[in-house]
């Protein structure tokens, strides 16, 4: 369940910001498995953005059962193209994602789906509706 995706336009850039839930068929480690989250448009199944994080750059806290990748300064790790951060976090039942990326170009479309990747569970919004907001950029339900 994707809860807020939108994108907003940065020069010749746009911004986008994400966070859905899903329960795992089990516990996730990003550490051990790293993490994949894709963008494509629904209408034709086209890859708008895609970002993979190894899972040596995720830091998780002392319970492992939040783990998180930021960037820092001119330390991108080669895969994340423009992933600024990357939230994985498990509460007991919910796994909860949560994303900023920089993205060069245009993703902007009536149509979206979102696909995250952990290990072997992997969690689709295929149906995301799309809306332009009045300050610019769009949204998506």
């Amino acid at each position: 369940m994707v809860r807020q995706f939108a994108a907003n336009a940065v020069g010749t850039h746009q911004r986008l910001v994400a966070q859905g839930a899903f329960a795992p068929a089990s516990l996730v480690d990003p550490t051990v498995s790293g993490a994949t989250v894709e963008l494509r448009a629904q209408e034709d199944g086209r890859l708008l953005y895609r970002a993979t994080v190894p899972g040596w750059a995720f830091h998780p806290d002392r319970s492992r059962t939040s783990f998180h990748y930021v960037v820092r300064r001119a330390a991108m790790v080669p895969g994340a193209e423009g992933l600024k951060r990357l939230g994985v976090r498990f509460d007991g039942t919910t796994t909860t994602v949560k994303l900023r990326a920089v993205v060069s170009g245009s993703v902007s479309r009536s149509a979206l789906a979102w696909m995250v990747r952990v290990g072997e569970q992997c969690v689709r919004n295929v149906d995301l509706r799309c809306t332009a907001r009045p300050r610019g950029g769009f949204g998506c339900d």
